[in-house]
Order: structure tokens, then C-alpha cells, then sequence
């Protein structure tokens, strides 16, 4: 019925500290929750362009929140909850004497916050979907959030804004083994002293998933990411770390991004020393990111065929641990790029954790 954790970290490049307790919605009945969580997080971050790293950032993050969260359980198929809270969130960033642009930046919010949730209670168990060989309860029918914040002055942050976030997610078999997944996230923030909007990121994913045959299942996806006036210290990147698998991490910049992918899977059936279970896939990524805006003051002029539509195929490994935590599947992909560019190598190898297949 609670839960806590406590992180302590001392790297090469910085330190973390981080502890909270909450007792969570631990059933789709349950009536009420509450809540703690702070963080310090020192670390040096990177502004890259073309995978290559081009100014290296202090930063120093402060965050907390308090809450406390009530709903009225099941009501004809529906689970309503409401939040109410207070967040915390002071950044320090500080950039190197050849930055063109100021030296520092630092923002604080103090906000409290109305939060309001909502579930469909509408859940289906399979099999081989997410996750290899492991029995799923997938949530099927609407999911979302909504919470809208203020900060001021008076509550100790600086300037006066509103803050939001939100998400959607809807899934339903729009016919027998054809599973329609629709998803979107929001973030930002509004200057009610500029009248302007900052921080803004949009993004929406649509995902097909076609089940041919016991153990293949077929992939068709899209995502796009549209943003607005984030800070010089945030960027919107495509690359092998965003889905792109054949090119360096974080390798296009730009303000608006999409992505299409295609791929084929088999959940095997293998079942090595009785500790993993593995999938494979191939697969075919296409996608691009560019400005719609200005771009960046300290970004190089973008010519060439590598600003254009990227595209690349390959084939990967999937292995999930049965005796270990249970919510990472390891992946190990080879990819080729289609269109050549700066940094960018005949096939790229990646080793990456996710928790999804």
C-alpha cells in the first residue's frame, strides 16, 4: 500500500539525491492517495548537433511535489480522480564562455495544482504484446490527465505563469487481432506578464498492431512532435536514441519532428537456461526533423541531403529477463542508413534498455 525510494549518486559529472513516499491508487476502487517526492540533480548536459557534441552545459535542478488525490471509485465503468498539490522546480543552467548567448539561465516555480484524472475500466489480458512472453493486462478504451498550475511572486517563483500538462490514450481492436493504439502528450507553460507561451511540446502517436499468426505480430506507427519557444537548453532531436536506428543520437534538430515505422516481429519461443525469453524484429525507419521557427542563434548552417527525409532498415534482438526486474527488455539492433551524412557510419550498433519490445 506505500511506496518509497531513495536514490543517492556521486558521478563524473555530477550528483543526484532524490527520495519520496507515496501511498498510490493501488486498485482502481481505491478511494485516496498521497504523496511526496524531492530531488537534487546536478549534471552536465549537452546542446549536439549533428550527434556531435557542441556546448556542454552546468545544470542544477531542485524539484519537489506534495500531494493528495480522492476519487469516487468505480462509477458505471468509469474511474474518476482528482489531484491536489504543490510542486517545487528551481534550474541553474550555466554555459561556457563560448556560447553566444547569455552565461546563465535559472527559472523557479512555486505552483500549487489541480490535477484531474480519468480511466475507462476496460482491461483485456494477452499475450506477447509489449513485453516477450509474458501475460499482459492491456488497458483498452479512454486513459487521460489534465492538471493546470499557477505560479507567482507571491508563492516564491519568479514571474507569473500557468502550467500544464496533460495525456490521452485510447486503444481499442478496430476488428478481430487489429489493435489501435492513439496517444498524446502536452506540456507547457504560459507568461500571463508577456503573453507569450514557453516550453511548449505536443506530441501524437498512432500505433498498429496487426496479429498475423500465434507468434508474429506486425507494426505500423507514427509519431510526430511539435514544439514551441523551448528554452536554450531543451532541444527536439531525431536520431538513434529517438527511434531513428540507423544514425547517431539525438543526430537532426529542429522544432518539429515525425517518425514512421514499420516493423515485423516473432516472439519466440526459445527459452534459454530458463532465465530469458526472445523476439526479433526487422524493421524500416523513416523521418525527419526540421525548424518551423527560427532556428537557435549558436546552431551551424543546415545544407545537405542529411537535413532531408532519413530512412533506414534493420534487424534486431529482443531478450527479457524472467528471473530479474521486470519491466526492461533489452535491445540489440543493427540498422543501415539509407542516406549518408556527417557521423554517419555504414550500420549502427545500439545496446538500449526500453520497456517496451
Amino acid at each position: 500500500r506505500w511506496t518509497a525510494d531513495l536514490v543517492a549518486a556521486d558521478n563524473d559529472d555530477g550528483e543526484r539525491y532524490g527520495m519520496s513516499l507515496i501511498r498510490p491508487f493501488y486498485a482502481l476502487d481505491t478511494r485516496t492517495a498521497l504523496g511526496f517526492a524531492a530531488d537534487h540533480f546536478v549534471r552536465q548536459e549537452d546542446l549536439e548537433y549533428l550527434g556531435r557534441d557542441v556546448y556542454e552545459l552546468d545544470v542544477e535542478t531542485d524539484e519537489a511535489n506534495v500531494f493528495f488525490a480522492t476519487s469516487s471509485g468505480r462509477r458505471q465503468g468509469w474511474i474518476d480522480r482528482y489531484y491536489f498539490g504543490v510542486r517545487y522546480l528551481d534550474e541553474d543552467i550555466r554555459y561556457p564562455a563560448s556560447y553566444p548567448g547569455p552565461q546563465s539561465t535559472s527559472r523557479r516555480f512555486v505552483y500549487p495544482y489541480i490535477g484531474w484524472q480519468i480511466i475507462q475500466d476496460e482491461f483485456v489480458e494477452l499475450t506477447d504484446v509489449n513485453r516477450v512472453g509474458v501475460t499482459e493486462d492491456l488497458k483498452l478504451g479512454w486513459s487521460g490527465y489534465a492538471e493546470l498550475g499557477w505560479s507567482t511572486d507571491g508563492f516564491g517563483g519568479e514571474g507569473d505563469y500557468l502550467l500544464s500538462r496533460a495525456s490521452l490514450l485510447y486503444r481499442k481492436y478496430v476488428r478481430q487481432k487489429h489493435l489501435l493504439t492513439v496517444e498524446g502528450a502536452f506540456r507547457g507553460r504560459y507568461d500571463l506578464d508577456r503573453h507569450r507561451t514557453e516550453d511548449l511540446a505536443l506530441s501524437t502517436e498512432a500505433a498498429y498492431l496487426w496479429e498475423q499468426a500465434e507468434q508474429w505480430r506486425f507494426l505500423t506507427s507514427v509519431r510526430y512532435v511539435h514544439t514551441r519557444n523551448l528554452p536554450d537548453d531543451k532541444q527536439l532531436t531525431l536520431g538513434g536514441d529517438s527511434g531513428l536506428r540507423g544514425y547517431p543520437t539525438r543526430y537532426q534538430p529542429g522544432d518539429r519532428s515525425i517518425l514512421l515505422t514499420l516493423e515485423q516481429r516473432y516472439y519466440s519461443n526459445a527459452y534459454p537456461f530458463g532465465l530469458l525469453r526472445a523476439g526479433y524484429a526487422a524493421f524500416v525507419d523513416v523521418g525527419r526533423a526540421w525548424f518551423h521557427d527560427d532556428a537557435p542563434e549558436w546552431m551551424p548552417e543546415r545544407d545537405g541531403d542529411h537535413f532531408g527525409t532519413l530512412t533506414n532498415v534493420g534487424v534486431g534482438l529482443r531478450l527479457e529477463s524472467i528471473r530479474t526486474r521486470r519491466d526492461r527488455v533489452l535491445h540489440l539492433d543493427i540498422a543501415k542508413p539509407l542516406q549518408d551524412g556527417p557521423g554517419v557510419d555504414n550500420w549502427e550498433i545500439t545496446l538500449s534498455g526500453k520497456s517496451r519490445f
